[in-house]
């Protein structure tokens, strides 16, 4: 234990009540991997049975502190029906139990919400944010399989690669999907390219052109007006070029 470690201490800043199983169970397993402490609640470090009696205070005071640390991340309704716990692996597991389920109804409201999520009036960075977190809960819910035979990153064929960048032009698409009208030019270019840019690359594209729309914006021009000189811009670019006879 080290000496700053606190039982009052509040790990997470995201208290658990029932309806966000998925994110807080990953923000209190980073938690507790800098703590170095997630062994008390993965299975990896049990109580030891030995009769050193230096050792036995010394897991039980790491496991209180565990306990304790997992307590006041609860809500007081839940946390009321975890008190006669003894160590800190039963809560984990015993929430786990519980609240990770398949959850269709969570998982059709992330799809409906992934689908009609739109930019409006946000910035680039404010829609990114919001888009983001629908996005990671969805696909916490849809893992890549990983093969029980053997390792799927050594398959000849490739399988894990397709889907997982499958599942990164998903992410890409229903991303640029959402965006505002404005942007519909540097949508169309990106939509052109095959493969299609990972996220990272896209993002600051957006940005780079959020800037310069901002000195736009800033001699009048609005963001409709933007969006109807951008879709004639690409219609135009899309005729064909007329030939005339000699």
């Amino acid at each position: 234990m080290h000496p700053s470690d606190n039982h009052g201490a509040l790990l997470v800043f995201e208290i658990f009540t029932s309806e966000n199983y998925i994110a807080w169970s990953r923000s209190i397993s980073i938690a507790l991997t800098v703590k170095n402490k997630i062994a008390f609640v993965n299975g990896s470090l049990i109580q030891p049975i030995t009769t050193d009696h230096s050792l036995c205070v010394a897991w039980l005071r790491s496991n209180n502190l565990v306990f304790s640390w997992l307590m006041n991340s609860i809500a007081k309704d839940i946390r009321n029906s975890l008190l006669y716990f003894t160590t800190a692996f039963d809560i984990w597991e015993e929430l786990r139990i519980r609240y990770l389920r398949s959850d269709g109804p969570r998982v059709f409201y992330l799809e409906k919400s992934l689908s009609s999520i739109s930019q409006n009036s946000k910035s680039i960075i404010e829609y990114f944010s919001e888009f983001k977190a629908l996005w990671d809960e969805y696909i916490s819910y849809r893992l890549i399989p990983s093969c029980k035979y053997g390792n799927l990153d050594s398959c000849s064929c490739n399988i894990l690669k397709h889907l997982t960048d499958q599942q990164q032009s998903d992410y890409v698409m229903k991303f640029l999907i959402g965006l505002h009208d404005s942007y519909y030019a540097v949508t169309s270019q990106l939509l052109l390219q095959s493969p299609l840019p990972f996220m990272g690359k896209v993002f600051s594209l957006l940005l780079q052109e959020e800037s310069q729309r901002s000195l736009t914006n800033a001699v009048g021009v609005s963001i409709d007006s933007q969006a109807i000189v951008a879709k004639q811009h690409v219609n135009q670019s899309s005729r064909p070029v007329p030939t005339y006879a000699n």
